[in-house]
C-alpha cells in the first residue's frame, strides 16, 4: 500500500503529442481532462504548426503546469480537393514507410533531450496521422517506460499499398506500447476487428470514456415560450447529417416550424457550406435554418442557449462529446445511435433515432415541440449513467492507468 501511494503522488514527466490539422472534439478532450488533471505533473504538449486546434486548447487550459512545443511536420497532410493536392497525396502515400522512419528518429531527439517518462499519443482515427503513431517508436528508442496511444475515432482497414506497412508496425505497436485507450466500446470494436494491435493480447485495450467539466450553470426550463432553439453543434461536414435534419425539418407541418429556429454551429469547408446553404434553399427554410459557422464562446454557454441538442451522424461517432456536455447542463439530446448513444440512452428513448432516419428524426423533433415538459426526455436511465462522463472521473481514471503498470 506504501508503495502504491508513493507511486500515485509522485511527479511524472508526461509527453503528450497530437498532430492534426482542425479544431474539434481533441481540443475540446484535452481541456477537459488536463483541466481535471489530479496531480501537478510536468506535462509538455508537442503539436505540428498546422494545427489549428491548439490556439483553442491554449485558452482552454486553466493550469499552469504545461508546456506547448511546436515541432516540425514530417508526414505532411493532402485532403486531395485539387488536382496538384490529389497528385501530392498519393506522392505522400507513396512515401510514407520513408517518412515514418525520418518522423520516428525526430521523436528520438526531442525525447532524449527532455527525458520523459509517460508518452500519450493523441490520434483521431488510426492509422489516422502516422506521425503522431511515429512517436511512439520514436519513445521506445528513448526508453521511455510508459507508452499508450488514445484513439478517439474508428480503427480503419489499411488502404491500398499500406497492408504490408501497417501489419509490420501493428506487430511491432504490439510488443512496445503499454496500452491503446479507446474513449468508447464502439472505438474498442474497430481497433479489435480494424487492426493487428494487441491481436493476442485484446486486455492492453482499455476503454476510458470521455468526460466533460460539470459547470452549475443549467438550462431553465421554468420559463413559457412559444418558440424553441434547436442547434447542432460540429462541422458542416457530410457523415454529421446536417443534410438528414434538413429534408426532416421539410417534413413538419408548417405551424410546427413557425416554433423553432434551428442554427448549424461549427466550422465548415467552402464546398459543405455550398451544399447544405443549398438544400437549406431548396426545401424553402431560410426562415427557420441559420448556418452560425464557428463561434468564439464556451461550448457550455452556446449549449445553454439551446433548447435541443441535435447529433445526427451518418454513420459512426466514436464518443460526442457535446451529448455529455449537453446532458450535463440539463439540456435534451436528440441523436442517432451511434458512439456511445447506444451506451448512455435507453434503447426506447423517444429522441434516440437509427442514422439516417430520417422520418423517425422528424417525428423526434415533432415530439419535442409539442411535449410540454421538455425534461422529460432526459430519462433517470441516463441522468443515472452520467457520472461516468464527469472529467475528474476521466482524469483520475486516466492517471491510475498511467502509473498502474509501471515502476518509475
Amino acid at each position: 500500500k506504501k508503495d502504491q501511494l508513493n507511486a500515485k503522488n509522485k511527479k511524472l514527466r508526461i509527453a503528450i503529442v497530437w498532430e492534426g490539422y482542425e479544431a474539434g472534439g481533441v481540443d475540446s478532450y484535452l481541456s477537459y481532462l488536463l483541466n481535471s488533471w489530479p496531480v501537478s505533473d510536468d506535462i509538455t504538449i508537442f503539436y505540428n504548426k498546422e494545427n489549428l486546434g491548439i490556439t483553442r486548447l491554449k485558452s482552454l487550459i486553466k493550469i499552469k503546469n504545461i508546456d506547448f512545443v511546436k515541432i516540425p511536420t514530417t508526414i505532411m497532410f493532402f485532403d486531395g480537393k485539387s488536382t496538384l493536392s490529389l497528385v501530392c497525396k498519393y506522392i505522400n502515400h507513396l512515401f510514407i514507410p520513408i517518412f515514418f522512419i525520418c518522423s520516428i528518429f525526430k521523436y528520438r531527439r526531442i525525447f532524449k533531450k527532455y527525458k520523459f517518462q509517460v508518452l500519450v499519443a493523441q490520434n483521431g482515427g488510426y492509422p489516422g496521422s502516422y506521425g503522431v503513431v511515429s512517436s511512439i517508436f520514436g519513445a521506445h528508442l528513448a526508453k521511455i517506460k510508459m507508452k499508450s496511444l488514445v484513439i478517439h475515432h474508428r480503427a480503419n482497414n489499411p488502404i491500398l499499398g499500406h497492408k504490408i506497412f501497417r501489419s509490420i508496425i501493428e506487430r511491432k505497436l504490439s510488443s512496445i506500447l503499454s496500452s491503446v485507450i479507446a474513449i468508447s466500446n464502439a472505438t474498442k470494436k474497430t481497433i479489435l476487428s480494424s487492426t493487428n494491435i494487441f491481436k493476442l493480447n485484446p486486455s492492453n485495450i482499455i476503454v476510458i470514456e470521455n468526460g466533460v467539466e460539470v459547470h452549475k450553470k443549467e438550462k431553465d426550463y421554468s420559463v413559457e415560450r412559444d418558440n424553441y432553439k434547436i442547434g447542432i453543434i460540429g462541422r458542416l461536414d457530410p457523415h454529421k447529417g446536417h443534410d438528414d435534419f434538413i429534408i426532416a425539418l421539410s417534413m413538419l407541418n408548417k405551424s410546427l416550424l413557425k416554433k423553432i429556429k434551428v442554427d448549424f454551429i461549427g466550422g465548415y469547408k467552402e464546398d459543405d457550406f455550398l451544399r447544405i446553404s443549398a438544400l437549406i434553399k431548396e426545401y424553402s427554410l431560410e426562415q427557420v435554418v441559420t448556418i452560425r459557422g464557428y463561434v468564439e464562446k464556451n461550448t457550455i454557454d452556446i449549449i445553454c442557449e439551446l433548447d435541443l441538442v441535435a447529433m445526427v451522424t451518418k454513420d459512426f461517432e466514436g464518443f460526442g462529446l457535446t451529448i455529455a456536455e449537453a446532458l450535463f447542463a440539463n439540456v435534451p439530446v436528440l441523436a442517432t445511435r451511434v458512439g456511445i448513444v447506444p451506451e448512455l440512452f435507453h434503447e426506447n428513448d423517444p429522441l434516440i433515432v437509427d442514422p439516417e432516419d430520417i422520418v423517425a428524426i422528424s417525428s423526434a423533433i415533432e415530439d419535442f415541440i409539442t411535449r410540454e415538459d421538455k425534461l422529460e426526455f432526459i430519462s433517470k436511465y441516463t441522468k443515472n449513467k452520467l457520472s461516468l462522463y464527469n472529467s475528474v472521473n476521466m482524469a483520475s481514471r486516466y492517471r491510475s492507468h498511467l502509473i498502474g503498470t509501471q515502476d518509475y
